[in-house]
């Protein structure tokens, strides 16, 4: 529940995790399989690398970051269009990604994206929600040692990333990358 995990986060307790080896292409593809019942304006499409190391998460709450990043791509796209869920593999690192092709935001919109209750409401974004779900998603990826970033511009779409250790290795400084990639790639 959002509002409690907020709850517990704002306290400065800590979200309990369960951190187990994870087969990262199995948890991407149950999130995924969950939307392709429900949905028929959105094309979700998958890109994972030929191998995927093991990633050490608790499954359920990489779940929840997912669920979240993905509602929002659904929620965002009000006219359909390609929902891609994407990892890419660094030498500490993998990255997940999911990208839409929606609503997008502006710079400022996106920089306050994770503040509890914050909505980028404008006359075209009239969707519901209470504007918890980022803030969550935030401290989800932050008790796993990570940090997640949007990038996103106007009427191109929002692309949402953040990074998840490989078993037995740590990320270094220079695997990171920048805080905000050039949002070029969403056009790839």
């Amino acid at each position: 529940d959002d509002l409690f995990d907020l709850g517990r986060l704002e306290e400065g307790r800590p979200l309990h995790l369960d951190k187990v080896r994870c087969d990262l292409p199995r948890v991407i593809e149950g999130a995924v399989d969950h939307y392709r019942r429900k949905i028929s304006l959105h094309h979700l499409e998958v890109r994972l690398p030929s191998s995927v190391p093991t990633v050490i998460a608790d499954k359920v709450r990489l779940s929840q970051v997912l669920d979240n990043l993905l509602t929002n791509a659904i929620k965002y796209s009000p006219s359909g269009g390609a929902i891609l869920i994407e990892s890419d593999v660094y030498s500490g690192e993998v990255r997940i990604s999911v990208s839409d092709q929606g609503i997008g935001m502006t710079r400022e919109q996106a920089g306050r994206i994770f503040e509890r209750f914050y909505r980028a409401d404008t006359s075209t974004t009239a969707v519901g929600g209470l504007g918890l779900g980022m803030s969550v998603v935030k401290g989800i990826v932050e008790a796993h040692g990570g940090r997640i970033w949007v990038d996103s511009a106007p009427q191109k779409g929002t692309k949402g990333s953040f990074p998840l250790p490989r078993e037995g290795l740590g990320a270094t400084e220079e695997d990171q990358g920048p805080l905000f990639p050039a949002f070029g790639s969403l056009n790839s």
